[in-house]
């Protein structure tokens, strides 16, 4: 798949952790895997509809056919991000729990939480390199994120990633 195709992949993969994110902002549970237990995503199919509509709206702007989409997106990525999503994102909640020193992960802004759990969740499924994965969030903090976002993106995401990178290969 094209590098393009990835690019857009990854927005399209915050973006939906995003939303998500903030559509379960106003629910009140005690269990963080409550939380982050994505309806959308207990549904591959129902999901990769969703985030083809997503390319469709966000990244087209109404320039191309329905079938050239598929160019667009990597469905392989996604789909297996999709699918190991539940096994993966408590471990990079941990990783950015240990490196934020003034607040905690459930303190930060929806969209720094779904760049931080993309990244994660897609070195843990996909071993991207390091240097890729974060210069990916970081560019999407630049550009989706407030103010502060690159900064902490920058600050602690090599140290989440390099935890995570331990962590896999300790199993």
């Amino acid at each position: 798949m094209s590098m393009k195709a990835r690019i857009v992949s990854r927005k399209i993969f915050v973006m939906s952790i995003y939303e998500q994110l903030v559509a379960q902002s106003n629910t009140f549970s005690e269990s963080v895997s409550d939380i982050y237990d994505f309806p959308l995503y207990k549904d591959t199919s129902l999901a990769m509809t969703h985030m083809v509509y997503m390319a469709e709206r966000f990244f087209t702007n109404g320039e191309k056919e329905s079938e050239d989409i598929y160019d667009m997106v990597d469905i392989s990525f996604l789909k297996e991000m999709i699918k190991g999503w539940t096994q993966s994102f408590p471990a990079v909640i941990r990783s950015v729990e240990q490196h934020a020193t003034t607040f905690s992960f459930e303190k930060m802004d929806p969209m720094d939480k779904a760049i931080f759990l993309a990244g994660g969740v897609e070195y843990l499924i996909h071993n991207t390199p390091i240097k890729i994965i974060l210069n990916e969030m970081i560019e999407i903090a630049k550009r989706y994120g407030d103010t502060g976002s690159a900064k902490l993106i920058n600050g602690i995401g090599h140290k989440v990633i390099e935890d995570l990178s331990k962590e896999e290969n300790n199993k």
